[in-house]
């Protein structure tokens, strides 16, 4: 029996519960002419007695559960022999493993879940320089993150109406705070600055009332949190791409902040008799990025941006176990990690050649110049910094300065993501095979 006829049953049971209290309350017995134990209402109509009360009716929304809970059971149960894949509620059928509704969407989850770990960790503390303004900012990022993909994880194994509402709440929260320290990246928006302040409340207060809204409906409006988060995404790539393809036009908007920005004199080819310097042309020299920065930012922002992609050719699940969304999560574990490398190489190009710093970590003229000649020939960091913070774009036992020490740390994640996706092919044949086995 469907849910709706078991509800309407059970409302025809209270109705003749209420009946037999009336009956009781009047004092009168049953009826010779009904059959059995029975009694008249006041229409004549035989009632048969009750010997316990009803259950409870059951509210609209719990109804609605139950009627998914079962739609979504035989859907999961669907056999593999079907040709026309069905999807209920924006979602495909898939195998549960251990319980996980979408077993390796909470897998990939996982893994993003641990380079954001590792970021926090290791990326951002030990390669990010002390003096760097965002460094905060950043670290503030990577916890967003962190909390943001733990809640996928929880949502992919269980969708519940809070597991959902937690991993929307906080993919908003990830999207606005990396627009928030791209915008303020690109304007050297540091946080002493009136601009930095304003801009943060802009988005926390844009964050706060994406999420009223969406509280504000009983289900949740799929169509505008889509275009609400696709807007902010662009936007945030669009920021970038325009850093890496027309720096003029980030450099006419960091060029507004220029009276805050003050890159040090260790830099600047000026002293206090060159009053006729060219202005334009010594704060392009801090804003400008490096064509090797410029190839691997182009190439980042275009996987960030192609990598969605795969959420709007949706197909239904490879062998029942992994659909297009879950390979979207997939292609964002090594993007994040090379993104954070990318971060923490800029961070350390803003502070030891753009001069971008905190004024307590400052470095003095001689040190920093005859530091970054000793670097180029000998591999060690400036005088005055930290060895562990002048690490630049690789891991900590390859020098920054070297090309083949980059070319080498892709060669290495190529071929671990290769034995990755080998070993990911493996286990969905096993797991497969294992289910086939079993039903």
């Amino acid at each position: 029996m469907g849910a709706i006829q078991e509800q309407e049953s059970l409302k025809a049971d209270h109705e003749r519960w209420r009946k037999q209290i009336a009956w009781q309350e009047a004092g009168q017995g049953l009826d010779p002419a009904c059959e059995g134990e029975a009694f008249s209402d006041i229409d004549g109509q035989c009632i048969s007695l009750m010997r316990s009360p009803p259950k409870p009716l059951q509210s609209e929304n719990v109804l609605r559960q139950e009627a998914e809970k079962r739609i979504q059971q035989e859907l999961d149960w669907l056999p593999l022999i079907d040709k026309q894949t069905v999807q209920f509620f924006g979602k495909w059928a898939q195998l549960r493993v251990l319980g996980m509704q979408e077993p390796f969407s909470v897998l990939f989850s996982i893994l993003n879940l641990g380079v954001h770990i590792y970021a926090l960790s290791y990326i951002l503390p030990e390669l990010v320089p002390n003096g760097y303004p965002l460094k905060p900012t950043y670290t503030r990022h990577a916890k967003i993150s962190i909390v943001a993909w733990a809640s996928s994880a929880l949502f992919h194994t269980r969708d519940l109406w809070w597991t959902e509402r937690l991993d929307y709440f906080m993919a908003a929260a990830v999207l606005l705070s990396g627009l928030f320290f791209t915008v303020c990246r690109l304007t050297y928006a540091s946080p002493t600055m009136t601009f930095y302040q304003r801009w943060s409340i802009v988005c926390i207060v844009a964050w706060v009332l994406h999420v009223l809204y969406l509280l504000s409906h009983r289900r949740l409006n799929y169509s505008y949190n889509i275009t609400a988060c696709l807007t902010v995404g662009l936007l945030h790539n669009f920021l970038w791409f325009s850093a890496a393809c027309t720096p003029r036009l980030v450099f006419g908007l960091a060029r507004q902040f220029s009276a805050n920005f003050a890159p040090s004199r260790a830099y600047s080819k000026a002293t206090d008799d060159d009053h006729d310097i060219d202005r334009t042309k010594t704060f392009r020299s801090y804003t400008d990025l490096s064509g090797k920065q410029r190839k691997q930012l182009i190439c980042l922002v275009l996987l960030m941006t192609l990598a969605p992609a795969l959420e709007i050719f949706d197909f239904p699940p490879i062998l029942r176990l992994v659909d297009a969304h879950a390979l979207w999560h997939a292609s964002t574990v090594p993007i994040s990690l090379y993104w954070y490398i990318w971060l923490a190489n800029d961070a350390q190009l803003c502070v030891l050649e753009r001069g971008w710093k905190l004024d307590h970590h400052a470095i003095e003229l001689k040190e920093t110049n005859h530091g970054h000649a000793s670097a180029h020939h000998t591999g060690l960091p400036p005088p005055g910094v930290s060895p562990a913070k002048t690490t630049s774009f690789s891991f900590p036992t390859m020098p920054a300065t070297s090309s083949a020490s980059t070319d080498e740390i892709i060669g290495q994640l190529r071929n671990g993501l290769h034995v990755y996706a080998n070993m990911g092919m493996n286990a969905l044949r096993r797991l497969r095979a294992l289910l086939i086995t079993q039903s």
